[in-house]
């Protein structure tokens, strides 16, 4: 299917999924450090 934006290669960011992925593990990673006693 055509497009309005032409499709550019990601090679000045990361993709989005990766941030989202990074981001998540990031928030997961705090929250586990916040619940868990004695760490």
């Amino acid at each position: 299917p055509t497009l309005a934006e032409p499709q550019r290669p990601d090679t000045s960011f990361p993709p989005l999924a990766f941030i989202i992925i990074v981001v998540v593990l990031v928030i997961a990673l705090v929250l586990y450090m916040k619940l868990m006693p004695g760490v």
